[in-house]
């Protein structure tokens, strides 16, 4: 086996660059105790004035102290809420762009106090799409009103408690719908909050105002519009079920998302004039050129995700209302359908996008509108005081294990807003022509199944033989056929993205190797005896093929799930012995 040995050393790079584009995150409608949880934190003169009298709401999203909330309920029901979850195959499974995905989340009775103020018998479940899912630390909903109809608090209905756990700075949020808002874009007001759940302190959460009827009362004259949340969602067949209604659900009518549809996606050059009536194209320039200045690439521009959109009544136009933005403010990177990032200063994956940037006049628009942000709203001296006034309200309220990487990630937004105009005039001068066509739907069927065994020790994932490390059997069945493998071996360690993993590599020849890997595994959950679900949220699982006689071109065979990965023994120190089992399902890598 000693012709595979190059091969590993560059194995996890491999392997991390495909992970991270595979873990995109998405947002839906839907634990050691901090040091100073009773601290009102430091109050700072940016949020002196942000209650506003004539709204009784606007006491919950003040920014002179953090919301504390304390959430009693039956210690099983929060157990069972807290394992409720979906995989990314409930949501990008067979089938999967027929109609939006069922929610498996349920309403559990509890208590809560805010801010010294109990409410009793309100509704609390966990939220999240897929990638802010999280049983140590989950996203929550709140209904005042699940069990008492008649039933708010300071006005509001529900809230929105959002983990941030894809924002280690827990920043981005609430700055990036204040520039949204800045911009003249409908956008939720959000502020912090310390939660505690049964005398177990959670956390800093996010609080993220409910996109309901409320707040389009705020920002239109007519709240009885056609409201939907899109969630991997386009104006394209194959794409346009996805939308799911928020409004009307007794009589939903999805007939303005039909026509909408059916005039972008026809090819005759007056797209502008067809759509107009259909919606305010000046008003989603600015919302698609804002999305653009936050780096937001799980949005709709770039990634047909994490939007709200409302047809007002007194218009029958659509607006875009910006949602699940915790992972703004990031490095441009590739996501699972580019093969490149894209270049120039506009995204274009949705088809609205698309058919404006490809009409020479409103491409222009666009690069203006960009021009015009950076000069108004783009303010980095107002930016940074912003940050570094969440930050110190915030900072009292972490957890020990946290402030870490809290204070690193709120110095790389800090960097981020510093640098931005940079980038964002660099990029606009250039100018791409895009052809091709927009990407398919990423839905991924079944093709096999894995299974197999390991038994090896903690440390290096990297070593110079793997065929000389740990023992493992393997069993891989794809499209009917079972691969025979002459030699397999097992490592465990951390990988390239910082988490543990159990790797296994299988030779089928001198030429032919296999490597699985099974990583993004929860430290609490990398011990002996635990069952670990092999669902991308708990676990993360990948399997390429790698044919060293075409200079190392590895090929990724699937992705696995619907699983699990067992342990015997488990240890994060070197030399711990690794050893157990794991069985699942390969889909195909179709993200």
């Amino acid at each position: 086996m000693k012709d595979f040995v190059h091969l590993f050393l560059s194995i996890s790079v491999l392997l991390s660059g495909i992970l991270l584009t595979a873990g995109c995150n998405h947002e839906d409608s839907g634990d050691t105790e901090a040091d100073d949880t009773n601290s009102t934190g430091d109050s700072d003169s940016t949020f002196i004035s942000d209650i506003d009298t004539d709204d009784p709401t606007s006491m919950l999203f003040t920014r002179n102290h953090v919301l504390e909330i304390a959430i009693e309920m039956s210690p099983d029901d929060f157990a069972t809420l807290r394992a409720q979850t979906r995989s990314i195959f409930d949501v990008l499974g067979t089938n999967c762009q027929e109609a939006p995905p069922e929610s498996p989340f349920t309403y559990f009775r509890a208590n809560i106090t805010i801010d010294g103020q109990p409410v009793n018998d309100v509704g609390i479940r966990k939220k999240g799409f897929y990638g802010s899912l999280s049983e140590e630390k989950p996203s929550l909903k709140v209904k005042f009103s699940e069990y008492n109809e008649d039933q708010t608090y300071a006005g509001e209905e529900r809230l929105t408690l959002n983990n941030a756990v894809s924002d280690p700075s827990y920043v981005k949020q609430c700055l990036g719908y204040d520039v949204f808002a800045d911009a003249g874009i409908p956008a939720p007001r959000c502020n912090f909050a310390g939660v505690t759940v049964n005398g177990e302190y959670l956390g800093v959460y996010v609080n993220v105002e409910s996109i309901k009827k409320r707040f389009l009362r705020r920002h239109f004259s007519n709240d009885e519009g056609h409201l939907y949340e899109g969630a991997l969602s386009d104006f394209r067949s194959g794409w346009v079920d996805t939308f799911q209604v928020k409004t009307n659900k007794d009589t939903p009518d999805r007939s303005d998302l039909a026509d909408l549809t059916a005039a972008l996606e026809d090819p005759a050059a007056d797209v502008v004039e067809r759509i107009s009536p259909l919606v305010d194209v000046d008003a989603f320039i600015r919302y698609w050129a804002v999305e653009y200045l936050l780096m937001h690439v799980d949005g709709y521009a770039r990634n047909t995700n994490n939007f709200y959109l409302y047809n007002d009544p007194e218009s029958e136009q659509f607006y875009f209302i910006p949602w699940g933005i915790d992972a703004i403010m990031t490095k441009n990177i590739t996501l699972p359908w580019e093969t490149a990032r894209p270049e120039g200063a506009a995204w274009v994956e949705g088809i609205l996008a698309r058919r404006l940037y490809n009409a020479p006049t409103y491409q222009e628009k666009y690069v203006d509108m960009l021009t015009e942000l950076i000069d108004t709203v783009w303010n980095e001296t107002e930016l940074v005081t912003k940050i570094d006034a969440f930050a110190a309200l915030i900072r009292p309220y972490m957890v020990d294990t946290e402030r870490w990487t809290f204070e690193t990630n709120v110095s790389i937004v800090r960097s981020f807003v510093e640098n931005r105009r940079a980038e964002v005039l660099a990029q606009s001068a250039i100018r791409p022509v895009y052809t091709t066509e927009l990407r398919d739907p990423m839905c991924s069927a079944p093709i096999g199944t894995i299974s197999g065994t390991f038994n090896t020790t903690f440390g290096e994932l990297d070593v110079e033989n793997p065929f000389e490390a740990g023992e493992a059997t393997l069993q891989i069945t794809v499209n009917g056929e079972t691969i025979p493998f002459v030699a397999v071996s097992s490592l465990s360690g951390i990988n390239e993205e910082n988490t543990p993993a159990v790797r296994l590599v299988a030779a089928v020849s001198e030429t032919d190797v296999w490597v699985m890997e099974i990583g993004k595994i929860s430290e609490p959950m990398f011990k002996a005896d635990a069952v670990v679900p092999i669902d991308w949220v708990n676990s993360v699982g990948i399997l390429l093929r790698i044919d060293l006689s075409a200079g190392e071109e590895f090929e990724v065979m699937g992705i696995i799930g619907e699983g699990t990965l067992t342990f015997t023994d488990a240890g994060l120190s070197t030399g711990d012995v690794v050893s157990g089992e794991f069985i699942g399902d390969i889909y195909e890598a179709s993200f």
